[in-house]
């Protein structure tokens, strides 16, 4: 259920990013990033399956590789619209429009 839900807000972002104004580009590139971390979140598991051994007893553990490709696409992503913002402010004024 969630991997279609996804699958829909990937065709959404798609759809967002092929628009010819600019503002909804910039909010299927968000929308695109947001749905692209959902699903590196589902891939990475919330459990793995090795999970570390604390006291003698194995416990479930959340993989962390996944949690940080996510932290880290969670700043690019914001870089990368705050970026985005101020080259659309400067377009905004040298057109007018």
């Amino acid at each position: 259920m969630i991997i279609l839900a996804c699958g829909i807000l990937i065709g959404i972002s798609i759809f967002l990013l092929l628009e010819p104004s600019i503002t909804r580009r910039v909010f299927g590139l968000v929308l695109l990033g947001s749905t692209i971390n959902i699903i590196l979140l589902i891939c990475g598991r919330l459990y793995s399956i090795h999970p570390v051994f604390i006291n003698g007893k194995a416990i479930k553990m959340a993989n962390p590789l996944p949690q940080a490709l996510i932290l880290t696409a969670i700043v690019i992503g914001f870089g990368l619209l705050a970026f985005l913002c101020a080259l659309l402010k400067k377009i905004l004024t040298k057109n007018g429009s």
